[in-house]
């Protein structure tokens, strides 16, 4: 998180690990410990991951299922080593083989991954013009979320047009349990997974942070109740946020709106009034979204 006076004067800042805008499937992290443990050197590791993903590209281009001999010609590769490869994206799911033929092809984790891509593209487009009118609006800086595996990122944002304001960055994460937008996704997971969240320690990032798993659980409550969420101060001293829901077509909820700004702008009083506008905006942004977004079934060939 930046807190900003003017110009490029810094009055907080933090120091952040920006992530893949569109994030990555969970059997991601996988697969790269699959490749590197190929090699101990680091070099040799990277030019593993290069060569995996000029296998993607091999299988990509081809318009039938490839062999492992038409693999590794192409690739320019030994058959020992493209093997191998074949072998690690084939756990992760990104490639396939035929039981009957044994030749290859693209995986449906990885047609997965690109359609949830796509989607997550055309929402940060379609939602572009409803974020600068609402920071127009309110004066404070407006983000576009999504949950990436137990945290939140950045897909988007406009910044607020007064010198002081809170500026984040596309790419940042959010814990879960400290964020307007994380507590808004773990209210409406599956039971299930919502407890297997809430079950880990929390980090206390301030003294409003909420660590208790019963108080959390109270609070996700009054979230699901009242259809938004807020961050009084729980992950940054001095900052306020209100989340409201995006949701798919198929009624999930798949990303979130929010509006961050100082606290000394942000009362709890003001923080409550914009959540009325910020739920407009969201039900608003959800079903242009669903109105273009096609569903279909991914069929095996």
């Amino acid at each position: 998180m930046l807190l900003t006076l003017a110009g490029n004067y810094a009055i907080v800042s933090a120091k952040r690990k920006i992530i893949p805008r569109y994030g990555i499937p969970d059997t991601f992290p996988k697969f790269i410990g699959d490749v590197f443990a190929m090699s101990k050197d680091h070099t040799s590791s990277v030019q593993s991951v290069v060569r995996a993903l000029s296998l993607l590209d091999i299988l990509a281009e081809s318009p039938a299922d490839c062999s492992l001999s038409e693999i590794t010609k192409q690739a320019g590769l030994p058959t020992s080593t493209v093997h191998r490869l074949l072998t690690s994206l084939i756990q992760a799911g990104y490639v396939s083989q035929n039981p009957d033929t044994t030749r290859y092809r693209l995986g449906h984790n990885l047609i997965r991954l690109s359609h949830k891509a796509t989607q997550k593209h055309d929402l940060i487009q379609l939602a572009r013009p409803w974020l600068e009118e609402m920071a127009t609006q309110t004066g404070e800086t407006v983000n576009l979320t999504a949950r990436f595996d137990d945290s939140v990122i950045q897909l988007d944002h406009v910044d607020s047009p007064n010198m002081l304001r809170v500026s984040y960055p596309s790419g940042e994460r959010f814990p879960l349990h400290a964020s307007a937008s994380g507590k808004l996704f773990l209210a409406f997971l599956s039971s299930d997974e919502r407890q297997r969240i809430l079950d880990r320690a929390r980090h206390p990032f301030t003294q409003a942070t909420i660590i208790d798993k019963r108080k959390l659980e109270a609070e996700l409550e009054r979230i699901r109740q009242q259809g938004y969420a807020i961050d009084d101060a729980e992950r940054e001293v001095g900052v306020r946020c209100v989340a409201a829901p995006i949701r798919n077509a198929r009624g999930e909820v798949a990303a979130a709106i929010s509006i961050s700004g100082p606290s000394v702008r942000i009362t709890v009083q003001r923080l409550h009034e914009l959540a009325v506008s910020i739920m407009k905006t969201a039900c608003t942004v959800s079903e242009a979204w669903q109105t273009r977004t096609t569903s279909y079934t991914i069929r095996a060939r």
